[in-house]
C-alpha cells in the first residue's frame, strides 16, 4: 500500500507522529500504569472505530484499492472491533461486500 494512504488511514498528520502509532499507545500505557486494564476490554464491552473521512470519500478523493479497503476492515478485526462508524454515510459498492464480511466476522 502507498504509504501516504497508510498514513491516512491510521490517523498520520504528520510523517513523524500519528493517533495511531504515537498517541493512542501512549494513552493506553498512561491508563494501564494507573489501573486501567484498557487493554482487554474488548473482553467485557464492545470496541468502536471510526474512519477517516466517510467510505464514498476513499474512492472519490482518495483512491483506495480493494486491497487497502481489506486492509483497513483486517486492521479493525485484529484490534477487536465490533463497530465502525463510517460518519453515518453510505457505503458505496464497492465497500458494501467487504462491510458484510466484516459483519459475518464479528457477528
Amino acid at each position: 500500500m502507498d504509504q501516504m494512504k497508510v498514513n491516512y488511514l491510521i490517523g498520520y498528520f504528520s510523517d513523524s507522529w500519528s493517533h495511531m502509532d504515537e498517541g493512542y499507545p501512549e494513552a493506553l500505557d498512561n491508563a494501564e500504569n494507573n489501573g486501567s486494564q484498557i487493554r482487554s476490554i474488548w473482553k467485557q464491552a464492545p470496541v468502536q472505530f471510526e474512519t477517516c473521512d466517510d467510505m464514498t470519500k476513499w474512492k472519490t478523493e482518495h483512491d483506495f484499492s480493494k486491497k487497502e479497503v481489506i486492509e483497513v476492515f483486517n486492521y479493525a478485526l485484529d484490534h477487536h472491533a465490533l463497530l465502525i462508524d463510517a460518519k453515518s454515510k453510505p457505503i458505496p459498492n464497492q465497500g458494501e461486500r467487504m462491510s458484510r464480511i466484516f459483519v459475518n466476522e464479528t457477528s
